[in-house]
């Protein structure tokens, strides 16, 4: 429902606009039926109306007055001006405040309420702009907070080079300007390392400082890797000044990421056990020297055979098996994350919040046998899905063969009336689940069947361009046939009968 506000100061005017239509019934709820300006602006401070209907005359505070300062407070209120007067300029300066309409009075009932309908429809379309922008800043914080926190297990991860790791997240949590610095803060562990870390945080908020990765501590430092403009005075920060820290830092360009990690490997070295505290304050261990990464690659060479065969209470057995040994839970929750990671790995189909929820579920469980179901679930959630992924990719395969002829088949058109899914999303997993582009293997499909049909007896190229959905472009086809084939059509048949066996028209 809308709301709406009507200010006039005839109060004629007022109960006019209020009893001549049902507004409930055009999901309209009104909010304020107010004598003046002043009123009307109080009465918009405490309702927030979606739609506001306004004399341009009244005592206090004019309409105009009040449009100017309605698009001061929220420029997202839709207004519609009533008026008795056609001079001119009232309607060119309600028009630069926004104003969608300009109603004389006395008002035609039709012309009113196809104004409200037209401030309703611009009111929707705000509503979901807004809906839009707040789910993208949402998954955009989703996923830096994801790709922080992998970064920091796949820096730790055993086996891996550091330089691949800084390669594949470099675009991700990399700078384009300013410079890395790096910060190794040596003293007392904090009591309390959330609340010390929130306001760690902040403080760096205020200057400006962004954090490429979580704050890792151990058990008598705390290291940071954060970038800016600088200049970063660690020692001033209220947090470290306090706590009597002895601080080292270093600054690197902003090509310099590699060369920060190695500084920070250096920081770490020794360290028997690494814990990071992410922007809300949620603990979780990215290395523990008690973790083996041989023992993890044991269990995962055991258990993705059956995963990969549907062996679901198999799987689940290994699963609770392995995690059921672990006494410690600091150690279970670094193998449960580690496990995660390879799990989501193998099958990256996955959102990044769902996988960022994944580890927020098990940092917050206390309970080791919880977090145990929490893992059987999540691998049987990505298994089931990849299963139907599989199927979708192979229904958009034979919708392909079924269509091959049709010169307008896209991805988007298989998207909306064969699948029904949305086709930024099919597309994305077209290339996850074949490696090639659809386009690419589209047209890989049309050369193929093309060689079949051009070795057919009474065969054109015209018509095998029409065949397998050129329509009738042989020019484009034979373009695309030796971009693919490697050669042209004609080429191709002499390769197949040799020279001037077979015209070709």
């Amino acid at each position: 429902m809308y709301s709406m506000l009507i200010a006039d100061d005839e109060k004629v005017i007022r109960e006019s606009i209020m009893e001549c239509v049902d507004w409930a019934g055009r999901d309209i709820r009104i909010v304020g039926c107010c004598a003046n300006g002043l009123e009307a602006l109080e009465t918009i401070f405490d309702e927030s109306p979606d739609i506001i209907l306004t004399d341009i005359k009244m005592p206090g505070l004019s309409g105009l007055e009040l449009i100017e300062r309605i698009q001061q407070i929220d420029r997202g209120t839709e207004m519609i001006i009533i008026s008795g007067f056609r001079e001119f300029e009232f309607a060119k300066k309600a028009m630069e405040y926004g104003v969608r309409r300009y109603l004389l009075k006395p008002v035609d009932e039709e012309q009113l309420i196809d104004a409200v309908e037209d401030a309703k429809r611009c009111c929707q379309q705000n509503r979901l702009a807004r809906q839009e922008a707040g789910e993208r800043e949402q998954l955009r914080r989703q996923m830096e907070q994801y790709n922080r926190k992998m970064f920091l297990y796949d820096l730790f991860l055993p086996g891996k080079r550091l330089e691949e790791t800084v390669k594949e997240y470099e675009q991700h949590i990399g700078i384009k300007s300013g410079s890395y610095h790096l910060c190794s803060c040596t003293g007392p562990r904090p009591g309390n390392m959330a609340a010390y870390n929130t306001r760690l945080c902040r403080e760096l908020e205020k200057r400006g400082v962004r954090l490429v990765a979580d704050i890792l501590y151990t058990r008598q430092s705390l290291v940071a890797v954060c970038a800016g403009e600088g200049p970063f005075c660690w020692e001033e920060l209220p947090p470290v000044a306090e706590m009597g820290m002895q601080v080292e830092s270093w600054d690197f360009p902003k090509e310099g990421l590699l060369d920060c990690m190695r500084k920070m490997e250096q920081c770490l070295a020794g360290c028997h056990r690494v814990t990071a505290v992410d922007e809300e304050s949620r603990r979780y261990e990215v290395y523990d020297a008690g973790v083996s990464s041989e023992r993890l690659q044991q269990f995962l060479d055991q258990l993705f055979p059956y995963l990969e065969q549907g062996g679901d209470q198999e799987s689940e057995r290994l699963i609770r098996a392995f995690f059921a040994a672990i006494d410690d839970l600091l150690i279970l929750r670094t193998y449960a994350a580690n496990f995660l990671s390879r799990l989501f790995s193998q099958y990256p189909s996955q959102s990044s919040a769902y996988l960022s929820g994944a580890f927020d579920e098990i940092y917050r469980e206390q309970k080791p046998e919880k977090i145990i179901d929490i893992l059987v679930n999540r691998t049987r959630r990505v298994v089931s899905d990849q299963d139907v992924h599989d199927d979708l990719i192979k229904q958009v395969k034979e919708c392909v063969l079924e269509n091959l002829s049709d010169s307008n088949l896209s991805l988007k058109q298989i998207a909306v009336e064969h699948v029904h899914v949305n086709v930024d999303y099919l597309s994305r997993l077209f290339v996850q689940k074949t490696g090639e582009k659809f386009s690419h293997y589209l047209n890989g499909l049309r050369v193929e069947r093309a060689k079949a049909l051009l070795l057919q007896e009474g065969s054109t190229v015209s018509s095998v361009a029409e065949q397998v959905g050129y329509g009738h472009n042989p020019r484009y086809f034979g373009q695309i046939f030796k971009k693919y084939a490697g050669m042209t059509p004609s080429a191709y048949l002499e390769t197949a009968f040799g020279a001037h066996t077979k015209e070709i028209p």
